[in-house]
Formats: structure tokens, sequence, C-alpha cells
């Protein structure tokens, strides 16, 4: 008889918004300073950086001061 263990990974929760909204950014800076995903971070330091680049209110408070 064998028995074999294994950790499944789920999603917990979803989310959908824009970058314009002050919560949503703030889990996008909390994702980019996950260094235990590196997908997750770098997933999240492209998305707030297209939206500098699209010009969505990019203040300097953020990655570049931490």
């Amino acid at each position: 008889m064998v028995e074999v263990r294994y950790n499944q990974v789920v999603p917990q929760a979803t989310m959908q918004g824009s970058l314009d909204d002050p919560g949503d950014r703030q889990l996008l800076m909390l994702a980019s300073e996950n260094s235990a995903s590196t997908g997750v971070r770098d997933d999240s330091v492209g998305l707030l950086a297209a939206e500098c680049r699209a010009g969505h209110g990019c203040q300097a408070a953020g990655i570049r001061e931490r």
C-alpha cells in the first residue's frame, strides 16, 4: 500500500478593478514586494509601470523609494 500526499495550490480570491483605485494600487505594491514569487512580483511591477507610462496618476512614492 502506498500513500501519496501533496499540497494543492488553489486561488483564494480574485480581484478586478482599475489601477486608478488606491486599494488596487496598494495590492499591486504589496505583491511587487513579494520575493517568494518572482512571477507575481514581475507581473505587479509590469502593471504598475505600464500605468505610469500611460500617465495614470504615477507618483514618486512607491517602489523606487523602498
